[in-house]
């Protein structure tokens, strides 16, 4: 398969580098926030090996799973990540040129924001009210009253934004960055709660679990931290050879997923601390994850430009696409399960049916 591999990587890199009804709310002055230092580790820091060229005409193994078919395609600029609204009726992904809002069973494109501004990051409320942002070096929430979006720039940020994440109930919003420093703020004050010295490096990605008790953070250290929320004390961690650039927690919480720059996507317990699956079949990084609405599966998606489903019953693969012809950096299943969105640095977003493997 041919790979616009170099030209690609360039640009991309830059992308991730500036990320990689309610009222409107009234905002205040951020607080000073006190910073909690990690402790120190028994392992050694870990340097991320470099990213390496997939030679092109590399062909995929003949493989034994069913080949996901594609339903829809967007075509634009290069995409970073994705999240959808909780109705499945639109698909949110921030791009190198705004932030993109598409149907979510055509990809016909119903709204835009920041146009021709780089957006690294989005997520999107459980409730589906507030919408943030990672822009450059700041976090941003948005909120729509009176039918317009309306948004405000959280302060107190210090470094380019890579992750964004609400609590389950939309009151808290953390942020990752380039520092290595997590930020947590309030989202119906704006007022800044807490800051964490959390990795040596990028923080890639920050999630919270499913009963808000726990944040996840991950970087380019190879750990995920486990945070409690409201102490913000650190309550495990997990450890890659290399970086981990995406995690998400599972539906009722118990396991949590990492896509890491080793080329696998590890599986642990959330409460003993153990690996359940390290997933192996991308044949490069592994850049994002995403658990299916029921927990049964999980999809990723890698630097080979392949997206992979696993059932967690067996770890094994039951589906995959290939279709992308650069690195995928973003996945995400629809709220019924039904479809899974991909977005990569191929300048597209791409829609596929699950039913393959149901």
């Amino acid at each position: 398969m041919k790979r616009a591999w170099l030209s690609s990587y360039l640009v991309a890199s830059l992308l991730l580098l500036a990320a990689c009804g309610r009222t409107s709310p009234t905002p205040v002055p951020s607080v000073p926030a006190t910073l909690v230092p990690i402790s120190p580790r028994p392992t050694p820091f870990v340097i991320p090996t470099p990213l390496t060229p997939i030679p092109t005409n590399t062909p995929f193994p003949t493989v034994p799973w069913p080949t996901m078919p594609q339903v829809a395609i967007w075509t634009g600029s290069f995409v970073s990540s994705l999240a959808w609204f909780p109705d499945g009726q639109k698909l949110a992904a921030t791009t190198s040129s705004g932030l993109l809002l598409a149907d979510g069973g055509t990809l016909v494109e119903v709204g835009a924001l920041l146009r021709g501004t780089p957006v690294a990051t989005v997520d999107v409320a459980r409730d589906g009210a507030w919408m943030a942002l990672g822009v450059t070096d700041t976090a941003q929430l948005w909120w729509q009253a009176g039918g317009q979006w309306q948004s405000r720039r959280l302060e107190g940020g210090g470094g380019k934004v890579f992750s964004v994440a609400f609590s389950p109930d939309a009151a808290l919003l953390a942020a990752g960055e380039l520092s290595g420093t997590v930020r947590v703020w309030d989202v119906q004050s704006g007022q800044q709660r807490q800051v964490l010295a959390a990795h040596q490096g990028e923080v890639f990605d920050v999630a919270f679990s499913p009963d808000g008790t726990l944040l996840a953070t991950a970087g380019r250290d190879g750990f995920v931290h486990l945070w409690r929320a409201g102490t913000w004390e650190e309550a495990g961690s997990f450890q890659h050879a290399d970086a981990v650039r995406g995690i998400a927690f599972s539906p009722a919480g118990r396991l949590l997923a990492a896509a890491s720059y080793d080329s696998t996507v590890g599986v642990w317990d959330v409460a003993t601390g153990q690996e359940v699956y390290a997933l192996r079949g991308h044949i490069a990084q592994v850049n994002c994850v995403a658990f299916s609405p029921d927990g049964s599966l999980l999809v990723s998606g890698g630097m080979d430009g392949s997206v992979r489903v696993w059932d967690l019953a067996s770890g094994r693969t039951v589906a995959w696409a290939e279709e992308h012809i650069d690195p995928v950096s973003g996945v995400a299943f629809s709220p019924d399960g039904l479809t899974i969105a991909s977005g990569g640095w191929d300048a597209t977003v791409r829609l596929w049916e699950t039913k393959v493997f149901r």
